[in-house]
């Protein structure tokens, strides 16, 4: 009976270690869909909000400079046959530097914007990759992986 007592405790000894060793052994994986994770995430939404917002003032100011190009162009045509030469090549350089001013400023914007809009996104998705990592590394998971929509 001792044997039997023995070889019994032995073995529940056994599984125990065993049900410990596959615990924590064994790798956790988790898969989200990165797409979903980040279109659902309220700080991508208020981002996005943000950076429209931002946008929509630098377009107002564009297409205010436009206005103003515009208006001077169509003043120039109508008054240009009245002007002397001199008068001419003067109003000529003049239009000529608004325009470039107002391309310069066009593409610096869209740099900028183009900017902010990847900086807004980068700090989003450090938000989520912080969250994630922290929710894996409460709930055991060795490692987390993003899928594409197709599941890839």
């Amino acid at each position: 009976m001792k044997i039997k007592d023995i070889i019994i405790f032995a073995l529940i000894i056994f599984n125990i270690g065993m049900v410990f060793w596959l615990n924590f052994s064994i790798p956790k994986f988790a898969y989200v869909r990165s797409v979903d994770l980040v279109e659902s995430y309220k700080g991508m939404e208020e981002g996005r909000q943000l950076f429209q917002t931002k946008k929509n003032v630098w377009q107002n100011t564009v297409d205010s400079l436009k206005r103003n190009l515009e208006t001077q162009i169509s003043i120039y045509n109508q008054t240009k046959n009245d002007l002397s030469k001199n008068e001419l090549i003067e109003k000529e350089q003049v239009l000529n530097n608004l325009q470039q001013s107002y391309y310069e400023f066009a593409k610096d914007i869209e740099e900028k914007a183009s900017a902010e809009d990847q900086r807004i996104t980068q700090s989003v998705l450090n938000q989520i990759n912080s969250f994630t990592e922290q929710y894996g590394k409460e709930n055991g998971y060795t490692m987390i992986l993003g899928t594409t929509m197709d599941g890839a």
